[in-house]
């Protein structure tokens, strides 16, 4: 979960906040918003690839998180493109909720564990987070459809690589925590790193 976060942010390449801010200051309707997350996605695509082949040389990922990783990391630059978009329509509610779910939700799959044991083993559990992703990122593409008509620009490649200095300012928040989970992911073992983790969350508000 925490490489999804990472490479997330790094193979969107600050594509979010770049497309906060050209689409705020356009009247709405005059990007094609459906083009500019499918341009997202074709010009993450082999980043995302580099960034999983690495995960596969570092960590000892399990042939359910081989699978997952990639479709994950996918979704996810979509859904935060997508939801910065509808924020930049000033539906800061809805982008905030849709960002936020798929994680929030795996609280649901672990009182469902408790109920079905299967779905809380790692199979089941990335399962699940991968369909959350996959509902969130639905729900915003139906609101984008309901509040913003569909223009005739597109982000062009220069734009797109505005968003490098977003990127980094972003990574300062990612990296501190994620970047220890994921770093510690490499040196400890599984029985450690879930209690560095948990103490990790114990004491985030601090």
């Amino acid at each position: 979960l925490s490489l999804v976060e990472i490479f997330a942010l790094l193979t969107g390449f600050g594509m979010p906040t770049v497309a906060t801010r050209i689409y705020s200051s356009q009247p709405p309707g005059s990007r094609d918003w459906p083009a500019d997350l499918a341009g997202t996605l074709a010009f993450s695509s082999p980043w995302i690839a580099g960034a999983v082949v690495l995960s596969l040389v570092l960590y000892d990922i399990p042939p359910a998180g081989r699978l997952y990783l990639p479709l994950a990391i996918a979704l996810t630059t979509v859904l935060q493109a997508s939801a910065m978009i509808l924020g930049s329509q000033g539906r800061y509610s809805w982008s905030a909720v849709l960002l936020r779910l798929p994680n929030a939700l795996l609280l649901a799959a672990w009182f469902m564990g408790l109920a079905l044991p299967p779905l809380s083993r790692l199979p089941g559990l990335l399962l699940f987070h991968g369909c959350t992703i996959l509902i969130a990122l639905a729900a915003s593409l139906i609101l984008l459809r309901r509040f913003l008509p569909r223009g005739r620009m597109r982000l062009t490649l220069m734009e797109r690589f505005e968003g490098l200095p977003f990127l980094a300012s972003s990574a300062t928040l990612v990296f501190p925590d994620q970047g220890l989970v994921a770093i510690a992911g490499r040196i400890l073992p599984p029985q450690d790193l879930a209690a560095y983790a948990a103490v990790a969350i114990l004491l985030r508000p601090f």
